[in-house]
Protein backbone atom coordinates (compact mmCIF):
# COMPACT_ATOMS: atom_id res chain seq x y z
CA UNK A 1 0.00 0.00 0.00
CA UNK A 2 2.98 2.54 0.50
CA UNK A 3 3.71 2.64 -2.88
CA UNK A 4 0.39 2.65 -4.27
CA UNK A 5 -0.31 5.39 -1.69
CA UNK A 6 2.90 7.82 -2.49
CA UNK A 7 1.30 9.87 -4.97
CA UNK A 8 -1.41 10.58 -2.81
CA UNK A 9 0.11 11.82 -0.07
CA UNK A 10 1.02 15.73 -0.89
CA UNK A 11 -2.75 15.65 -2.18
CA UNK A 12 -4.22 14.11 1.28
CA UNK A 13 -2.65 16.85 3.49
CA UNK A 14 -3.50 19.77 0.97
CA UNK A 15 -7.80 18.52 0.79
CA UNK A 16 -7.83 18.13 4.50
CA UNK A 17 -6.75 21.78 4.78
CA UNK A 18 -8.82 22.19 2.02
CA UNK A 19 -11.57 20.64 3.28
CA UNK A 20 -11.44 21.98 6.99
CA UNK A 21 -10.88 25.55 5.92
CA UNK A 22 -14.35 25.23 3.42
CA UNK A 23 -16.08 24.21 6.56
CA UNK A 24 -14.97 27.18 8.25
CA UNK A 25 -15.74 29.61 5.69
CA UNK A 26 -19.46 28.23 5.48
CA UNK A 27 -19.58 28.57 9.54
CA UNK A 28 -19.75 24.31 9.79
CA UNK A 29 -17.96 23.35 12.90
CA UNK A 30 -15.96 20.51 11.75
CA UNK A 31 -13.11 17.86 13.19
CA UNK A 32 -10.99 16.52 10.25
CA UNK A 33 -7.51 14.29 10.19
CA UNK A 34 -5.58 11.64 7.78
CA UNK A 35 -5.74 8.04 8.89
CA UNK A 36 -2.48 6.52 8.40
CA UNK A 37 -1.23 2.93 7.15
CA UNK A 38 1.77 3.39 9.22
CA UNK A 39 1.60 6.44 12.07
CA UNK A 40 3.29 9.64 10.53
CA UNK A 41 4.56 7.70 7.37
CA UNK A 42 2.13 6.87 5.11
CA UNK A 43 -1.63 8.48 4.88
CA UNK A 44 -4.31 6.49 3.88
CA UNK A 45 -7.16 8.41 3.20
CA UNK A 46 -8.54 11.36 5.04
CA UNK A 47 -11.80 11.82 7.53
CA UNK A 48 -14.09 14.49 8.67
CA UNK A 49 -16.84 14.46 11.27
CA UNK A 50 -19.39 17.33 12.04
CA UNK A 51 -19.10 18.12 16.08
CA UNK A 52 -22.52 18.77 16.04
CA UNK A 53 -23.34 14.92 14.30
CA UNK A 54 -25.27 16.92 11.43
CA UNK A 55 -24.69 14.63 8.78
CA UNK A 56 -26.07 17.67 6.55
CA UNK A 57 -22.96 20.01 7.78
CA UNK A 58 -20.92 17.08 5.53
CA UNK A 59 -23.53 17.02 2.77
CA UNK A 60 -22.98 20.89 2.34
CA UNK A 61 -19.27 20.41 2.61
CA UNK A 62 -18.64 17.66 0.13
CA UNK A 63 -21.14 19.69 -2.32
CA UNK A 64 -18.61 22.59 -1.84
CA UNK A 65 -15.73 19.86 -2.17
CA UNK A 66 -16.75 19.14 -5.64
CA UNK A 67 -16.91 22.22 -6.67
CA UNK A 68 -13.79 23.28 -5.48
CA UNK A 69 -11.48 20.44 -5.66
CA UNK A 70 -10.01 17.80 -8.17
CA UNK A 71 -11.46 14.26 -6.90
CA UNK A 72 -9.85 12.99 -9.84
CA UNK A 73 -8.62 9.14 -7.76
CA UNK A 74 -10.58 9.67 -5.13
CA UNK A 75 -13.76 8.04 -4.29
CA UNK A 76 -16.25 9.28 -1.61
CA UNK A 77 -17.52 7.48 1.27
CA UNK A 78 -20.29 9.56 3.22
CA UNK A 79 -22.05 7.48 6.15
CA UNK A 80 -24.03 9.49 9.03
CA UNK A 81 -21.61 11.61 10.70
CA UNK A 82 -18.21 10.38 8.65
CA UNK A 83 -17.41 11.40 5.39
CA UNK A 84 -14.57 9.95 4.07
CA UNK A 85 -12.14 10.82 0.93
CA UNK A 86 -10.16 7.85 0.07
CA UNK A 87 -7.39 7.26 -2.39
CA UNK A 88 -8.71 4.75 -5.22
CA UNK A 89 -6.38 2.15 -4.66
CA UNK A 90 -7.74 2.08 -0.47
CA UNK A 91 -10.80 -0.23 -0.73
CA UNK A 92 -11.98 -3.52 0.97
CA UNK A 93 -12.53 -5.71 -2.38
CA UNK A 94 -8.58 -4.94 -3.00
CA UNK A 95 -8.13 -6.24 0.76
CA UNK A 96 -10.47 -8.98 0.28
CA UNK A 97 -8.91 -9.92 -2.92
CA UNK A 98 -5.38 -10.08 -1.24
CA UNK A 99 -6.83 -12.24 1.93
CA UNK A 100 -8.63 -14.63 -0.27
CA UNK A 101 -5.82 -15.04 -2.47
CA UNK A 102 -3.06 -15.64 0.12
CA UNK A 103 -5.93 -18.54 1.81
CA UNK A 104 -6.66 -20.06 -1.28
CA UNK A 105 -3.03 -20.22 -2.23
CA UNK A 106 -2.56 -22.65 1.86
CA UNK A 107 -6.46 -23.94 2.50
CA UNK A 108 -7.29 -24.26 -1.21
CA UNK A 109 -10.94 -22.63 -2.26
CA UNK A 110 -13.61 -22.60 0.85
CA UNK A 111 -17.34 -21.14 0.72
CA UNK A 112 -16.73 -17.72 1.71
CA UNK A 113 -19.23 -15.92 4.28
CA UNK A 114 -19.06 -11.81 4.14
CA UNK A 115 -20.75 -8.99 5.99
CA UNK A 116 -20.55 -4.96 5.72
CA UNK A 117 -23.59 -2.15 6.77
CA UNK A 118 -22.64 0.38 4.02
CA UNK A 119 -22.49 0.66 0.45
CA UNK A 120 -18.81 0.59 0.64
CA UNK A 121 -18.92 -3.20 1.16
CA UNK A 122 -20.71 -3.80 -1.93
CA UNK A 123 -17.40 -4.24 -3.57
CA UNK A 124 -15.94 -7.09 -1.02
CA UNK A 125 -19.43 -8.53 -0.69
CA UNK A 126 -19.84 -9.24 -4.45
CA UNK A 127 -16.67 -11.58 -4.01
CA UNK A 128 -18.50 -13.74 -1.05
CA UNK A 129 -20.42 -17.00 -1.99
CA UNK A 130 -23.10 -16.08 0.83
CA UNK A 131 -23.30 -11.79 2.14
CA UNK A 132 -25.35 -10.32 4.66
CA UNK A 133 -25.96 -7.42 6.19
CA UNK A 134 -28.07 -5.58 9.18
CA UNK A 135 -31.69 -4.33 7.98
CA UNK A 136 -31.61 -0.75 10.02
CA UNK A 137 -27.83 -0.03 7.92
CA UNK A 138 -26.99 2.15 5.06
CA UNK A 139 -26.89 -1.16 2.81
CA UNK A 140 -30.29 -2.22 5.12
CA UNK A 141 -31.78 1.29 4.07
CA UNK A 142 -31.74 0.80 0.13
CA UNK A 143 -34.10 -2.23 -0.13
CA UNK A 144 -37.67 -1.78 -1.11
Amino acid sequence: MQQQLAPYQTRLHEMLASALQTGETLGLSLRGWLEWVEKDTTAAYLVVKSNASRAEDLEQLLHTLRETLDLTGFYIHMNGNNLALLPNPVNKRAAAVEILRRHTATHGRVPVFGMGDSLSDLGFMRLCDFAAFPPHSQLGGKLP
